[in-house]
């Protein structure tokens, strides 16, 4: 019983946490001034949430190449450009890896 206890209150803890998350991402999404406030601190709020290390958000460009372009991004794996660090070898093309194609 009291490791079915541990289960559940590291449960509630997590679901308080994604909870915290969601009314800090409500309330920016309230009292931004900019479309890219909103985004990068979107980003900010979500690493600083603990739950992830890298979050980004990027538009789908109109191009034959059906690039993805960077908007707003934070957290550990960004390289001192600001780009994300590691190989993308052999995963598809970043609009095939956000669609789950």
């Amino acid at each position: 019983m009291p490791e079915q206890r541990e289960t559940h209150e590291e449960i509630l803890g997590r679901l308080n946490r994604r909870l915290r998350t969601l009314y800090q991402c409500i309330n920016t999404f309230v009292q931004a001034e900019s479309e890219q406030e909103l985004l990068q601190s979107t980003c900010d709020i979500l690493v600083a949430g603990g739950e992830v290390r890298l979050a980004w958000i990027g538009y789908c460009e109109d191009d034959a190449e059906k690039t993805v372009r960077p908007v707003a991004q934070a957290g550990d794996g960004l390289g001192r450009d600001g780009k994300r660090s590691g190989s993308g070898r052999n995963r598809g093309s970043d609009r095939q890896r956000l669609l789950g194609q």
